[in-house]
């Protein structure tokens, strides 16, 4: 197994991630063509970082991190996102080390704060964020679209 910063190349191995991923989201719904978009202007923004695990040849899981600034902090933040991992690989580990992974390269480019979401009824989700450090914010997402 190796972790590795994706490319614009993985973009058609980590589509299926994605697929998974909304498969069991309750906002969202997977459309091959609009998460293409959205990896293509991922990778072309440069303001965030597409984490992959490769286990012989084939992407098994990846998280996406995005880069800002708190200004409640005076620091640097990131928002954590697209984190999966395929239900064979699931429960043995993978996701804490991908994102042990995110974590340190977080803190070497010097960011302080990674914040994730998950949706309210994924209790496993939850676990491992919390397993890692995540805590229950006060805060309250709210979306807004334009």
């Amino acid at each position: 197994m190796r972790i590795r910063k994706a490319t614009p190349e993985d973009i058609p191995a980590l589509l299926p991630l994605l697929r998974e991923l909304f498969s069991f989201e309750e906002e969202f719904c997977f459309d091959s063509s609009t998460q293409r978009r959205g990896l293509e202007l991922l990778f072309a923004s440069g303001a965030a970082t597409v984490y992959a695990v490769e286990q012989q040849g084939r992407l098994i899981a990846s998280a996406s991190l995005h880069e800002g600034v708190s200004t409640a902090m005076g620091a640097k933040s990131a928002w954590l996102e697209d984190v999966i991992v395929l239900p064979p690989y699931r429960g043995q580990g993978i996701g804490k080390e991908l994102l042990e992974a995110v974590k340190a390269d977080a803190k070497k480019r010097g960011i302080e704060r990674i914040s994730v979401l998950t949706d309210q009824g994924n209790v496993r989700a939850q676990r491992l964020y919390t397993g890692l450090g995540f805590c229950i914010s006060p805060m309250v997402c709210m979306r807004g679209f334009i």
